[in-house]
């Protein structure tokens, strides 16, 4: 489990996944994913998440990142708070069979 997977865990309590999601304004399938999958959500749904849990939407994007935050780099405005899937490059998308 990454540390965002524990973060969410650890705010989400004893509740079902779904009242979370509920509550916290975004998709179930965001918190089902970045707590048994690892993936690491969009920046409009960590800052939703970030709300609801009282935490900083930075500290969640170092946590999906696996920084332990004692380094701080400022990405350029495009940059994703999530790296780039493996084997892809940042920006890039698979084409769609005709």
């Amino acid at each position: 489990m990454n540390k965002l997977a524990e973060i969410i865990d650890e705010a989400i309590g004893s509740r079902p996944l779904a009242e979370a999601a509920d509550e916290w304004g975004v998709p179930y399938w965001v918190l089902r994913d970045a707590r048994y999958k690892g993936t690491c959500p969009r920046a409009l749904h960590l800052i939703r998440i970030a709300k609801a849990i009282g935490r900083d939407v930075e500290e969640l994007a170092l946590a999906a990142n696996g920084s332990n935050g004692n380094t701080r780099q400022t990405p350029p405005e495009s940059a994703s708070a999530c790296p780039p899937a493996r084997g892809r490059k940042a920006g890039t998308r698979t084409a769609l069979p005709s």
